[in-house]
């Protein structure tokens, strides 16, 4: 039944937050007010909020007060006091991690623990091994034919560590450290059989990673254990103290003796220093454009939307941007009028 529209005098207990529900209390003040005892509809996002028979919105002084908790509730938010405080503390139900930007990896992380994943993962080494055979078939060096991959997300799943992060856990290299070392690692489907087969067949992979010199022994054993023809740590070429992330010199390296045949990597500064994220949208995606022929035949990428030079192109390289700065470039891209973003 409607309630009438007449006014009313009504002795209200009002509390630091307005009409907290239940279990929420503060310091009381009691003041006598007059309120439009009238229905009133409140929608959030569309949808009408139900409230109980004694918790109706009401409007004072032209305000709309409504009970805090259950309009906060049914927007999948939690409620809670801190009495010693004197504050109301509201937590997003809806969100997994506390971050924006972790928040924002949730949807790529799950991706990447697809099957769907899965079968792109041995799609890729499939593809890998037929440019292989090719590679034997067609060789006329009396160079040694190798393969350079990458290391995480290439061929070993980080995606437990950052299932770490959005659960709440701080990045520091300790921690990264510990989960090399632990028994969380696993290998990318497909990844183990690819270069047995290649060395089965008389060639050598290199493993070109960006790890850092104190975790090269931990990272071998890593790959050992992983089933990873890693014979000792020549073949394991980590990024050097005081050099740039560019692998290009590494990659000169093992070019001296060998015929590289193939490159394996998740971002594509692993197969060469022209696609700098300094520039650009529009200048990488020229430069991918360039070396079109080389895609699925020397180059093969595997998929990866939670971290990689990608990220420093939409921010256009600007570093220590808050997060709100960060979200606001994302933003810019996704809105804009043309669908390629560049």
């Amino acid at each position: 039944m409607k309630r009438s529209l007449n006014k009313r005098t009504l002795i209200i207990t009002l509390l630091m937050i307005a009409l907290m529900t239940s279990t929420v209390f503060a310091k009381p003040l009691l003041r006598i007010i007059q309120v439009s005892d009238s229905d009133i509809i409140i929608q959030l996002n569309g949808k009408e909020i139900s409230f109980g028979e004694d918790e109706k919105p009401f409007v004072h002084n032209g305000t709309t007060y409504v009970p805090l908790r259950t309009f906060a509730e049914q927007d999948n938010k939690e409620v809670s006091w801190d009495g010693k405080n004197n504050q109301v503390i509201i937590t997003d139900g809806s969100k997994i991690s506390s971050s924006p930007l972790l928040e924002q990896n949730v949807s790529g992380t799950l991706w990447l623990m697809s099957s769907e994943n899965r079968a792109n993962s041995y799609q890729a080494f499939n593809l890998a091994r037929m440019m292989f055979d090719k590679a034997m078939d067609e060789n006329k060096s009396k160079k040694k034919l190798a393969v350079i991959v990458d290391i995480d997300d290439t061929l070993i799943n980080s995606t437990s560590y950052t299932c770490q992060l959005i659960g709440g856990r701080e990045w520091t290299t300790q921690a990264w450290e510990e989960w090399i070392a632990s028994d969380a690692p696993e290998a990318i489907p497909g990844s183990v059989e690819f270069l047995n087969y290649v060395v089965d067949n008389g060639g050598e992979a290199f493993y070109i990673t960006n790890r850092w010199p104190g975790i090269k022994g931990s990272t071998l054993e890593s790959l050992k254990q992983l089933g990873f023809p890693a014979k000792d740590k020549k073949y394991l070429m980590v990024r050097e103290d005081g050099t740039p992330s560019s692998k290009e010199s590494r990659r000169n390296l093992v070019e001296k003796n060998h015929n590289v045949v193939l490159l394996m990597g998740d971002n594509l500064e692993d197969f060469s220093d022209a696609f700098s994220p300094s520039l650009g949208l529009a200048g990488r995606a020229k430069a991918v454009d360039e070396f079109k022929e080389k895609w699925g035949k020397k180059f093969i990428v595997l998929p990866n939307p939670m971290y990689g030079d990608w990220e420093k192109t939409m921010v256009n390289n600007k570093k220590g941007l808050s997060i709100e700065e960060t979200v606001e470039k994302r933003r810019e891209i996704l809105l804009r009028t043309d669908s390629s973003g560049l």
